[in-house]
């Protein structure tokens, strides 16, 4: 058993507006070769509104729009007129499991102001 860090998501610009109902989504990490743990995971909101974020967690050939979100949250507003970003720790992804072969997905509520940064391990 090998256990390797691994980047899930690298300031990933969240495009797909359907926040909860699975479509569309974007995928964001899939773990091939073995199981991912992820360790840590934020949301930037670059916007001056609040940002509400769906994320799923989805086995090989699950699509997310047949299944609820594993996690949903609000990223509070930034202030844009200061170009302070507000950045929130998605604490209900902390320590979950990617089967091998599965996604990570998310969709946000409104488009192109969320952004993913997400780290882990994976274990093949």
């Amino acid at each position: 058993m090998a256990v390797s860090l691994v980047a899930i998501a690298s300031n990933d610009q969240v495009t797909s507006v359907g926040y909860d109902d699975g479509d569309p989504v974007d995928t964001l990490y899939t773990s091939s070769g073995g199981v991912t743990q992820i360790n840590s995971i934020t949301v930037t909101n670059t916007s001056s509104s609040a940002l509400w974020m769906a994320f799923w967690i989805l086995p090989s050939s699950i699509a997310a729009s047949t299944v609820p979100p594993s996690w949903t949250q609000q990223i509070p507003a930034g202030d844009s007129g200061l170009s302070l970003d507000s950045t929130a720790i998605i604490s209900g992804l902390l320590g979950q499991i990617i089967p091998t072969g599965g996604t990570l997905a998310c969709a946000a509520g409104v488009t192109n102001v969320g952004y993913v940064t997400a780290s882990g391990i994976k274990v093949t």
